[in-house]
């Protein structure tokens, strides 16, 4: 069961030019020369979970002296542009001269005397000063960046989540994350059945999860599913097939969890969304594994889960946009025996598996050289349009993919 590394561009770690320190409840990133990207280190830091806010600060001495000559000068630009302030301190050092009332009516004086037109406002100010009275410097600065929240990545252990190449699995993978649990992706692979580029849409999904992950990075692990997917829709009767299938998923996918040591299985299931996500559907493909299996999307309509892949993943939309071909596609398994009965047959399992979608229209015509053109027209999709599939018999013979193309 091949693997494969996503990475994206580094974390906060890889930024030269800077020192990290762990204090209490805070971490202080500081430059120790000019070439120090700011901008690039916030954005990092906006990514990794655990951190409810940051902001860029400027080092004190721990002087009144000094806080007082640095404070205007730091944050002019930002007073300059309000009308209201108000300033709040932390006094993490009590051997400080100042008690935190005190700083903040020394510190709101010196600022009003620098800018005339400001205002206190201490129930709803424009803009809030911070000052920070720590063990080893002080430090100011203005309002707080709300970080990504969560917990640390990892600190809730590890994870199995089952990626499909839709847009909810990835929403559910980054609520996990966000909850502190390192992730492994599984996804199960059926080419030619389904087209390389669900396949390709998979790994352009978990790239943009990745930068949320510890060091950047998610392991995908691709499962070879076409023999068991062809010997299911061969076997099992229509009514069962997709919940046989993912009976199937489960018992490999908690091989998988044990053997890379996983403490759970995540999926990106919504109850009632689609008719394979009934309580009673769970219920069954459930009764496979001995692994508890969380669904962090139950309780969301699509409507929710759009919001957060829109938003926060960078988003994953553009993704599903340009594999929209290979979205309309998804499920639409195309089987052959080639013979002389190939047409009927091929005619045949388009239909079994599309006859439950409206407005489906199948048309098998013979070309010259033996090749057969298939149409497969959905006219009841999200945004309106036409997917056009098309393959003739030796790509088939080949084993290659179906070439697809949206009009």
């Amino acid at each position: 069961m091949p693997a494969a590394k996503i990475a994206t561009p580094p974390s906060i770690t890889s930024l030269s030019l800077h020192s990290t320190k762990y204090l209490i409840a805070a971490i202080y990133i500081e430059p120790v020369s000019d070439g120090f990207d700011f901008n690039e280190a916030l954005e990092r830091v906006s990514l990794i979970f655990g951190i409810a806010a940051f902001s860029r600060a400027v080092v004190c001495e721990k002087t009144l002296e000094d806080i007082l000559r640095k404070a205007p000068d730091y944050l002019k630009e930002t007073l300059e542009s309000a009308k209201t302030f108000k300033v709040e301190a932390k006094r993490s050092d009590k051997k400080f001269a100042l008690k935190s009332p005190e700083i903040c009516a020394t510190v709101g004086g010196e600022i009003l005397s620098k800018f005339h037109h400001l205002k206190v406002d201490v129930h709803n100010p424009e803009i809030t000063v911070y000052v920070e009275i720590r063990d080893t410097a002080a430090y100011i600065h203005a309002d707080q960046t709300n970080g990504a929240g969560g917990m640390p990545s990892g600190s809730g252990g590890k994870a199995a989540v089952l990626i499909s190449g839709g847009i909810d699995s990835p929403v559910a993978g980054y609520l996990a994350m966000k909850q502190g649990i390192e992730i492994e992706c599984i996804h199960f692979e059926s080419t030619p059945l389904t087209s390389i580029e669900s396949a390709q849409k998979v790994v352009d999904l978990v790239k943009k999860m990745a930068k949320y992950a510890p060091k950047n990075r998610i392991k995908i692990h691709f499962v070879p599913f076409k023999e068991l997917h062809m010997a299911l829709l061969e076997n099992v009767p229509e009514s069962y097939n997709i919940t046989i299938m993912r009976r199937m998923m489960y018992r490999i996918t908690t091989l998988l969890a044990e053997k890379y040591n996983c403490l759970a299985i995540l999926n990106g299931e919504s109850i009632g969304q689609v008719a394979s996500q009934t309580l009673s559907s769970i219920l069954a493909v459930n009764d496979v594994t001995n692994y508890p299996i969380f669904r962090p999307l139950c309780s969301f309509d699509k409507l929710d889960i759009i919001d957060i892949a829109l938003h926060k993943i960078d988003p994953i939309t553009q993704v599903i946009h340009e594999h929209r071909a290979a979205c309309l596609t998804e499920g639409m398994i195309l089987l052959f025996r080639l013979g002389k009965d190939f047409l009927d047959q091929a005619k045949s399992m388009c239909l079994r598996r599309l006859e439950r979608h409206d407005g489906v229209a199948v048309h098998v015509a013979r070309l010259a050289a033996g090749e057969v053109e298939l149409h497969i027209v959905i006219h009841h999709m999200a945004g309106g349009g036409t997917a056009l599939v098309s393959t003739d018999l030796q790509q088939l013979r080949n084993g290659l993919r179906v070439d697809q193309r949206t009009g």
